[in-house]
């Protein structure tokens, strides 16, 4: 059995949606909590992030589940060695391999948000703190929101 998130974490994910929800949809995309990604029917990297954003360049690949990359992954980083070491290293090279444009990493603890969007051969990030304002280039129109308002 696998352990739920925390309350606090569930929070996160869900003002990650409403901040997300509207430019997205303006744009003819998705913002899918907790879906499930699958990038081969029984590979070992399949995954379950806590929000995925797909834009209308890559609707095909939403089904029963998500196959294939997601144009921008939301992870809520959870306590522990274990999962810093799975979202900050296994997932983050995972999604650049896999074709994710951006990855955003919530730290709770630290509150701040880590903002990876794809350089040449590797991510490129900034730390953003809770008094910034996060922004992407995928969503051109969307002022962004203040990192404080994505934290419970």
């Amino acid at each position: 059995m696998s352990r739920r998130p925390s309350s606090r974490h569930q929070e996160t994910i869900a003002r990650v949606v409403v901040a997300l929800y509207p430019p997205v949809s303006a744009l003819g995309g998705k913002v899918l909590p907790e879906p499930g990604v699958l990038w081969e029917e029984e590979g070992e990297d399949n995954v379950a992030p806590d929000v995925a954003v797909v834009l209308a360049d890559r609707l095909g690949i939403v089904q029963e589940k998500i196959r294939g990359a997601p144009n921008l992954i939301v992870e809520i980083l959870s306590t522990g060695i274990e999962a810093r070491r799975r979202d900050l290293e296994a997932k983050r090279d995972l999604y650049l391999r896999r074709g994710v444009v951006e990855y955003w990493v919530i730290e709770l603890d630290a509150r701040c948000l880590r903002r990876m969007t794809r350089g040449l051969s590797d991510w490129v990030e900034q730390v953003l703190s809770e008094a910034d304002v996060v922004r992407t280039s995928l969503l051109p129109e969307w002022e962004g929101t203040h990192v404080r308002s994505l934290l419970p």
